[in-house]
């Protein structure tokens, strides 16, 4: 996925690109974690790509381009992370939903509801 997203980068002549395409297997998904879940791999994917990325929930991959400042500080922003999201996610395969985290409070889901510009409320919802 990110050798896709880096020619594609280079290709485009953008700011940055994001992967939109939602892991096919469990395995795949365990390596995007991986990726992003790890400072040292992120740092050796920027490094050898000459590229900043970033993640946002579930799959959303972005590169940007080391001077494109602005639009990575928007890709990163709490607003841009809680836009990305849907109420109802839990993954964004559609294939399946996965069962909440074990531990987790009943299965409870943490819900954002925002307008254009800010948070206004914050919900724990238990799951049935």
């Amino acid at each position: 996925m990110v050798e896709r997203l880096a020619k594609e980068l280079d290709a485009s002549g953008e700011a940055s690109v994001q992967n939109l395409e939602v892991p096919p297997d469990d395995r795949a998904w365990g390596e995007v974690f991986r990726l992003v879940g790890s400072n040292a791999m992120r740092g050796a994917v920027q490094e050898h790509f000459s590229v900043k990325m970033a993640f946002q929930n579930c799959c959303k991959v972005g590169l940007f381009r080391p001077d494109a400042t602005e639009e990575y500080e928007r890709f990163v922003s709490p607003q841009a992370q809680l836009l990305n999201q849907r109420p109802d996610l839990l993954n964004c395969r559609s294939d399946r939903t996965r069962a909440a985290p074990p531990g987790s409070p009943g299965g409870a889901v943490l819900l954002f509801r925002v307008d254009r510009e800010r948070v206004f409320e914050l919900e724990l919802v238990g799951r049935e």
